[in-house]
């Protein structure tokens, strides 16, 4: 038999708030190994946060989200370093230094 495949991105009842505003509630979502897995929506539907929850640019409000078994929160510079983001209007992270923001 073959191994299952591992779980490459895993949300746990992931939420995210703005100024005590809940933004995502229980977010749950396991992507394996192999998938394709797209995220569609309308306007405001929460897909840029949830992005940027998994690209480690923002950190949950409740909780947990983890990329190829690294927490997003715990090993967030280990997933800025591995993963690519592209913002569709001029952005900076917060957690990079200038010079990083630029590589």
């Amino acid at each position: 038999m073959s191994e299952p495949a591992a779980a490459i991105i895993q949300t746990e009842q992931l939420g995210r708030a703005f100024r005590r505003k809940m933004v995502l509630r229980d977010v749950n979502i396991t992507v394996y190994e192999g998938e394709i897995f797209g995220l569609l929506g309308p306007d405001g539907a929460g897909k840029t946060t949830l992005m940027q929850l998994m690209a480690a640019i923002l950190d949950p409000t409740e909780g947990r989200c983890t990329v190829m078994q690294h927490d997003t929160v715990k090993d967030a510079y280990w997933i800025n370093s591995h993963i690519g983001y592209m913002f569709q209007g001029f952005t900076l992270y917060d957690k990079l230094s200038i010079a990083e923001n630029m590589r």
